[in-house]
């Protein structure tokens, strides 16, 4: 048995609403369910409950590097340039654009300095 796909990518957050504006208002994902420590959002409400789930709790530590990256696909350049624009806007921190052969990369921070 192979993996299908990837189901779900869950991790902690020091601030639960910042991060739900984060990924709500500014990745424009579709809030699908929550509870007081805990958020989950889906791209395609519709087939998937979710792709994201956020939750309280994460460590204090300054430099935690508890996550590498979190990669999305968006349907095209025009939509990465839009993001690059909004997340300099935010003040949000570009890493880098990269070009990865096969697809075009736009690295940035999200407000609690998680790559996406």
């Amino acid at each position: 048995m192979a993996v299908m796909g990837l189901g779900h990518v869950g991790y902690y957050v020091k601030d639960l609403e910042v991060m739900k504006d984060f990924w709500g208002n500014f990745m424009g994902m579709t809030l699908t369910k929550s509870s007081e420590g805990a958020a989950f959002y889906s791209a395609n409400p519709e087939g998937v409950d979710h792709e994201i789930a956020i939750m309280q709790g994460r460590p204090e530590a300054d430099d935690s590097h508890l996550i590498q990256q979190i990669s999305l696909r968006v349907e095209s350049l025009d939509n990465v340039r839009d993001f690059k624009r909004r997340a300099i806007e935010k003040g949000y921190k570009i890493d880098r654009l990269v070009t990865h052969a096969s697809a075009i990369g736009l690295y940035f921070r999200d407000p609690e300095g998680n790559r996406v």
